[in-house]
């Protein structure tokens, strides 16, 4: 099983101005709770006590937010100086000296149901989280597209025409991942999914685990946000009240 987990959460968020003016994507609340809360919650219940939350825009406001967060897990924060100039791989890197051999990255501006992240953290290296069935509120349009043959990824991106699933943002890594992060980096093209189609190139294997409809959803606009709690409140009552009364009878 997976006993770390690295949380990007550089970005600005600019389709998300309405809530994010004066704060990080991350921290815009659903359904009171900041998005990346729910996923620090689910880990914890999940027994993950070794988080790294990598920051950029305004970082300082989420390590703040998440300070208390320290008092029952092992959380780390660290700065990704070029977050502003690279895609979201570099986060990774910036991780890097607190990293163990195998690891989950999440984003932290998505909602992961709790089967979905309990599935990913008992996978290995290398495994891409993909959906092959996604509900309605992915916005198939502006997902990053992915084509699987055989449980293996064989491509991903935005635009590609052939496809049969949907990058969930959720990928088990190891540390020899670093050295392709670097060579993106220098191609001036950083963004996990470039990274993943280089290391396929070189040929690594990257297995598909397909959730097949399980609940989640990129948080990228107000819509999505909308669409979020309606699910959330519509599928999740019970998750949500057992994480409510355990991680925040505190704060809500």
């Amino acid at each position: 099983m997976v006993e770390q987990t690295v949380i990007l959460a550089a970005g600005r968020g600019t389709r998300m101005r309405l809530f994010t003016r004066d704060k990080p994507k991350c921290l815009a609340r659903l359904l009171g709770i900041p998005i990346i809360e729910w996923t620090l919650s689910t880990l914890e219940y999940l027994g993950i006590n070794d988080i790294i939350v990598v920051t950029g825009w305004m970082g300082y406001k989420i390590k703040r937010a998440l300070n208390h967060w320290r008092n029952r897990i092992k959380l780390r924060f660290v700065f990704n100086r070029f977050y502003a100039k690279y895609e979201n791989a570099v986060s990774i890197l910036a991780a890097s000296r607190h990293l163990k051999e195998e690891f989950l990255v999440l984003m932290s501006d998505h909602f992961y149901s709790m089967k979905i992240i309990e599935k990913m953290l008992k996978q290995t290296s290398f495994t891409m989280g993909v959906d092959s069935q996604p509900n309605p509120a992915v916005d198939i349009e502006e997902a990053t597209k992915v084509l699987v043959l055989n449980g293996i990824v064989k491509s991903i991106g935005k635009k590609i025409k052939q496809f049969n699933a949907i990058d969930i943002g959720a990928f088990v890594l190891d540390r020899s991942v670093l050295h392709f992060i670097k060579k993106a980096m220098h191609r001036g093209k950083a963004s996990l999914s470039e990274v993943v189609l280089l290391m396929i190139k070189n040929g690594f294997e990257f297995r598909a685990f397909d959730i097949k409809g399980a609940f989640w959803i990129d948080i990228d606009t107000p819509k999505d946000l909308k669409k979020a709690e309606e699910y959330v409140s519509k599928f999740f009552g019970k998750y949500r009240r057992i994480l409510q009364d355990k991680m925040f009878s505190s704060i809500l």
